[in-house]
């Protein structure tokens, strides 16, 4: 194994971003992620302390809104859109910290992909429970139970499923030009739609929703599309698995 240089750079960082990533996280929260890796670096952090650190920033920041409910709307969405947008550039920067500086681990895989789950079943569950208080809602209470499941459950089995998949073939290598699949419509489609559910778009849209008062307007609609795109990626994979198997 070659050795890690002695003075990394912010470069160093960046050629190792996530490559199957969507483009607005490869473009933006990447770029984020190679400052913050380089910082960590300098400061002697290790890759499960950035990952640590991106749990408690996206969660801090939800509940900071939760406990300060007379923060005006556009302030609580400027501190939701810092703190989560820092979170997902530190969860971006723990991987990238650990391939620059050679300290890859499976504990390491482990530790990011249950903070990624805690955290995305935490956040919305806090600002869901907080946004009863401070956002319009068009049902009554008998719905409450219901939008709160709903905030978090259709985004995250798609995630899971995703991750799931990833596991199952880890041969298929989604890099664009790399994957041996055939870029027709239909793969554009997804990679589209994959496109919208993108982690920026998810977190600027919880921000912003919060900040004009239509969080849940925004659950609802953003909550439906993931519910969409995972029947569709559902279907597609078990079809592309069966196909295999054959």
């Amino acid at each position: 194994m070659p050795p890690v240089p002695l003075a990394l750079t912010y470069n160093d960082f960046w050629k190792h971003h996530g490559r199957q990533s969507f483009w607005l996280t490869r473009h933006i929260s990447y770029r984020l992620g190679a400052v913050l890796a380089l910082i960590a670096e300098r400061a002697g952090l290790t890759p499960h302390a950035v990952t640590a650190l991106s749990f408690l920033t996206g969660v801090g920041g939800a509940c900071t809104v939760a406990l300060l409910p007379d923060l005006s709307p556009w302030l609580a969405g400027l501190v939701l859109f810092l703190s989560l947008h820092l979170a997902y550039g530190l969860d971006c920067a723990d991987g990238v910290l650990a391939r620059a500086t050679r300290q890859t681990s499976r504990s390491g895989k482990l530790l990011d992909k249950t903070a990624d789950l805690i955290g995305a079943m935490m956040i919305p569950g806090i600002l869901g429970l907080a946004a009863f208080g401070s956002q319009s809602v068009w049902s009554d209470d008998f719905w409450h139970p219901f939008l709160l499941w709903w905030s978090t459950t259709p985004r995250l089995a798609l995630t899971t499923l995703t991750w799931l998949k990833e596991g199952i073939t880890p041969e298929i290598d989604r890099k664009g030009a790399a994957d041996g699949r055939e870029h027709n419509l239909f793969w554009r489609l997804k990679k589209f739609a994959g496109n919208i559910q993108d982690d920026v778009v998810y977190r600027t849209g919880i921000a912003v929703s919060w900040a004009t008062g239509h969080y849940w307007d925004f659950i609802l609609i953003f909550q439906s599309f993931c519910f969409m795109l995972l029947v569709v990626y559902a279907v597609a994979t078990f079809r592309e698995l069966a196909d295999g198997d054959s």
